[in-house]
């Protein structure tokens, strides 16, 4: 038994032109594919090393910030041919000996007029064996500032470097106020957990605390120590507090 179909018929005609184009497409899409595959890998690559010399710019940035305000310190220090002057460079000067040394004999030939014994003399009040320097290489800490604002408060910033690019530093940075007379204080920051740090390259972190206002706080220095989540201690320096 046969059966008719006996609906409308219907015919396309697709012009020769469009039907080439539309096959050479069809061939041509695997390479338009490896095409763009190896344009987003090397996009990729370029992203990559661009925001590496971001990090490194922001850390030349940085460095380059900390020496020219130790400049216009010294800048101002020159200006000043008092005694109170010489008072000032001392105490700037002891305040960034923690992180460069300072040309001190320098300085006295400029303020003591070839007298020193006129020069008061600095000198650290907590000897070294207390709290001796640990540098494991774990992390770098550089750019450190300890300053006293108002209401009592003290502002301490630091940037942290890891020296392992190939793996995460995650550690806490905690701090200790030592004041002239040796007395000992932890220092306890809001949010408490500002110290925290987990970075693959760089972070800058600036931690904030209110003393009390009975302290004392000419020659005060802070102790900062970087433990890792084991509880290591991997850093421990001690720096000057600036006011």
């Amino acid at each position: 038994m046969l059966m008719r179909d006996s609906g409308m018929r219907h015919s396309f005609h697709i012009r020769t032109g469009f039907f080439y184009t539309l096959l050479c497409g069809i061939i041509c899409m695997p390479l338009l594919i490896c095409g763009f595959g190896w344009f987003s890998w090397r996009t990729w690559q370029e992203n990559n090393l661009l925001r590496e010399n971001v990090l490194r710019f922001e850390d030349d940035f940085q460095k380059a910030q900390s020496i020219a305000e130790r400049l216009e310190n010294i800048e101002e220090l020159l200006d000043e041919h008092a005694v109170p002057g010489r008072e000032v460079l001392l105490r700037r000067l002891a305040a960034s000996a923690a992180a460069e040394p300072a040309p001190l004999p320098d300085m006295r030939e400029k303020f003591s007029n070839g007298d020193d014994s006129q020069v008061p003399q600095v000198s650290n009040s907590v000897p070294q064996d207390v709290f001796p320097t640990v540098n494991t290489d774990y992390i770098k800490m550089d750019n450190v500032q300890a300053r006293v604002l108002h209401q009592n408060r003290l502002r301490i910033a630091l940037d942290l470097h890891n020296t392992d690019n190939q793996k995460i530093a995650a550690g806490h940075v905690s701090a200790a106020l030592l004041t002239a007379d040796g007395a000992r204080q932890e220092l306890v920051f809001t949010p408490s957990n500002v110290g925290d740090f987990r970075i693959s390259r760089f972070k800058r972190t600036v931690m904030l605390t209110r003393l009390s206002s009975h302290l004392n706080l000419i020659n005060s220095q802070v102790v900062l120590e970087v433990r890792k989540e084991d509880g290591g201690v991997v850093y421990r320096n001690i720096f000057a507090v600036e006011r």
